[in-house]
Formats: structure tokens, sequence, C-alpha cells
């Protein structure tokens, strides 16, 4: 069955999602929207990991902390 296989993430299932370095809720504040361009691409550089089917299909090479 499909439930079996997605719709959570767990072992054994296929997952598509993306991993940002930033909360997500963060982009409507005032500052967010002042200090950063957001167009097609603009959220690139927050982007960790991307997995898709169970895959990592991208993996940043190195994490900024801070």
């Amino acid at each position: 069955m499909l439930e079996d296989e997605v719709g959570s993430i767990e072992v054994g299932k296929r997952a598509d999602f993306v991993l940002f370095s930033i909360d997500l809720l963060d982009l409507a504040s005032p500052e967010f929207l002042l200090t950063n361009e957001i167009e097609l691409g603009g959220l690139d550089k927050f982007v960790i990991t991307t997995v898709t089917g169970g895959w990592v299909v991208y993996q940043r090479s190195k994490v900024d902390t801070g």
C-alpha cells in the first residue's frame, strides 16, 4: 500500500524534503525581507540538504554556523 512507502519520515519510507539553515517562518519578517533578495533561487544559499525519493540529491559541503 502507498501509505507503507510515503507519508511520513521513517526508516524504510521514501521521502522528499529540503532541510534549510533558517526557520522558514521568519521569511515574512521585515528584517529578513530587507536583508535578502527573494527571487527565483533566492533561498538556495539556505539549503543544507535535499532528499528526493529517499535519496540525498544535494548536500552542501560546508554548513555556516553563524
